[in-house]
């Protein structure tokens, strides 16, 4: 298997584990969401991870707000 088959085959694994994970994940790259578990998403207000990913912390303020908000409560 090469570098780059190694890698998607990862990335399948690591959307398996997060589409089960019960907590809030988010993983960002360059303050941009790649990936969320539905958790997160939920806790963000989206109804599905398009909802969410692709956003930024500059354009979705609300997003750390919400978050804040919840785990204050």
């Amino acid at each position: 298997m090469n570098e780059s088959e190694e890698n998607e085959n990862n990335l399948i694994e690591l959307d398996a584990l997060l589409s089960f994970t019960p907590v809030p994940i988010v993983i960002l790259k360059e303050n941009q969401i790649l990936k969320v578990t539905p958790a997160a998403v939920r806790l963000f207000g989206g109804k599905r991870k398009e909802d969410v990913v692709g956003k930024t912390s500059l354009n979705s303020p609300h997003i750390y707000s919400r978050m804040v908000k919840r785990q204050v409560i």
